[in-house]
């Protein structure tokens, strides 16, 4: 039953108890409890993020773990982030093939409207920064609640763009909005994915991360083109923004692990949150991440580019060659989350079952062999004007690289933080997105001075240098984190280095327990979580 606001001695009782109420299926709920005990309006202190709690909890099941969610229920929650993420995405880059239309119609700069382009792309890597800590704290449901309105709103505005200030601004609060799912998102997947399978999931994830980075300009030059300019990639934006917003309120629920009475999480802030890039194993995966996505950007600049002047191909058409590119996104996607869920498994079976986070990493040569040679394919086939069907395959091998590195890499990064999910993905992306919003800075110089199979060949020479990072963590990586903060207390550490080293005694039954079918497991302590632990209220 719902309680009664009158007797709880505040309004903001009142708020709580509406909350509570709200949450279980079996009450009934009054707004006119917001107006007080009195009668008269709420207290200011309340403040408007209680209306999206409200929201929330109104539009919500509830709390969900992975014990309570079905299979199928998981799946929808998956299906729902993953096109959040895309319309996110799609709205980034949408406006790319028109900035030339802007430029005319809002009578400014190419380089001004260039500028802003790369703001809105640098804005997504440093908004999550304030996101993630709210998610990994108040709950990644309420993060995705608060922001998706500031998105939306930013997009709407876009329609009605008059000068080209008002064309920053709407770039910077749209990205602020759609910007908050891409972290706390993975976080969600994070609490309701076990290790063995979060590999999967994630790659379905990011796909909307990347596959709206790669289709979004085609699909955006499509509606340019045919359906009303450069404004109606907004109002497209809007609508897909505003469905996907509501059906994630309906579909997705509050996952943030509870913690004991009179137990707080300690909330960091961005600076903090971005420290995360010091630690020397964070570094290598998140550096490899941010050149992939370098590729991804220069990739899209340059078929805009290339495909209408060296083979006449019109606005629409190039777009199709980003989407062929996507289908090689959307493959790798299923095809690396499967590859790095196996080694996981098949390396904890030949440990005696210790689960090593290292481990998942071992597969992504494979992405790096497809990025190399997409990369050299692709950028000499320009070079030497052959036939446009070579470029497109050296495009599609270079997407499936790209997406294959993805779900490798941010899932080791999730392993190694589960309770901090949303803010070590939201470290990653500052990085990432900083090289994405450099890129369409630098690339028409760079492309000018040294042409395409040059410009193609260095990016290949630098993913190439950032693999040995990688390689580094592979073999070092256990052995360093046993040595470094937040790993050093953990009782699992020591076992993995055991493990990794080959000296694991045979009995290892104060480390392990026994999972289904008799395979044994570290037990996962989660240095994080038991930081949290000792800071109570």
């Amino acid at each position: 039953m719902a309680a009664n606001p009158a007797k709880s001695g505040s309004e903001y009782g009142a708020v709580i108890s509406l909350m509570t109420a709200m949450s279980n299926e079996e009450s009934t709920t009054d707004l006119s409890v917001l107006k007080g005990p009195e009668g008269g309006k709420g207290k200011a202190s309340a403040g408007w993020l209680n209306w999206f709690r409200l929201l929330s909890s109104k539009l919500s099941p509830g709390h969900a773990t992975p014990e309570t969610l079905s299979g199928s229920r998981k799946t929808a929650i998956l299906v729902v982030l993953t096109v959040y993420a895309f319309a996110g995405s799609v709205a980034n880059v949408a406006i790319n093939p028109s900035l030339l239309d802007i430029q005319r119609d809002l009578n400014t700069s190419a380089q001004a409207v260039n500028s802003a382009a790369s703001v809105g792309s640098f804005v997504s890597g440093v908004a999550p920064l304030f996101w993630a800590p709210l998610a990994d704290v108040r709950g990644r449901r309420f993060a995705k609640m608060v922001s998706g309105p500031i998105g939306i709103t930013a997009t709407v505005c876009g329609i009605f763009i008059p000068n080209v200030w008002t064309f920053y601004l709407v770039r910077i609060f749209q990205q602020v909005g759609a910007s908050a799912v891409l972290a706390s998102g993975a976080g969600t997947i994070a609490d309701i994915y076990p290790r063995e399978s979060r590999g999967s999931a994630l790659g379905h994830f990011y796909l909307g991360l990347t596959g709206g980075a790669a289709t979004g300009s085609a699909v955006g030059g499509v509606i340019a083109q045919y359906l009303g300019g450069w404004r109606a990639t907004y109002v497209f934006c809007a609508i897909f923004s505003g469905v996907m917003y509501l059906c994630m309120a309906l579909v997705v629920p509050e996952t943030l692990p509870t913690l004991p009475t009179g137990v707080k999480r300690q909330r960091d802030g961005p600076l903090r949150v971005l420290q995360m890039n010091l630690n020397k194993v964070v570094l290598a995966i998140v550096l490899l991440n941010a050149t992939t996505f370098g590729v991804l950007f220069t990739i899209n600049v340059t078929i805009a580019r290339d495909f209408p002047t060296f083979y006449n191909f019109t606005v629409s058409q190039a777009g199709y060659v980003q989407l062929f590119m996507g289908t090689g996104m959307l493959l790798t996607t299923f095809v690396s989350g499967q590859l790095t869920d196996r080694a996981v498994r098949n390396w904890k079976l030949r440990r005696n079952g210790v689960s090593v986070p290292e481990d998942r990493l071992r597969s992504s040569w494979i992405p790096l062999v497809s990025l190399i040679l997409g990369c050299l394919i692709h950028g000499w086939s320009i070079t030497y004007r052959t036939h446009w069907a070579i470029p497109s395959i050296g495009a599609w091998l270079t997407g499936f690289g790209m997406m294959g590195f993805g779900t490798p890499l941010n899932s080791y990064l999730i392993d190694l933080f589960a309770t901090k999910a949303a803010s070590i993905i939201a470290a990653a992306n500052f990085l990432r997105f900083t090289f994405a919003s450099i890129g369409p800075l630098i690339i028409a110089p760079a492309y000018d001075h040294i042409g395409s199979g040059m410009l193609y060949t260095l990016w290949a020479i630098v993913n190439l240098v950032a693999f040995c990072g990688v390689v580094w963590v592979i073999y070092r990586g256990t052995v360093y984190r046993s040595r470094v903060d937040p790993w050093v207390s953990s009782p699992a550490i020591a076992v993995q280095v055991q493990a990794v080293l080959g000296t694991l005694p045979p009995d290892v039954e104060s480390a392990t327990k026994p999972l289904g079918g008799g395979v044994a497991t570290v037990v996962n302590v989660d240095p994080q979580e038991e930081e949290g632990k000792e800071e109570s209220t």
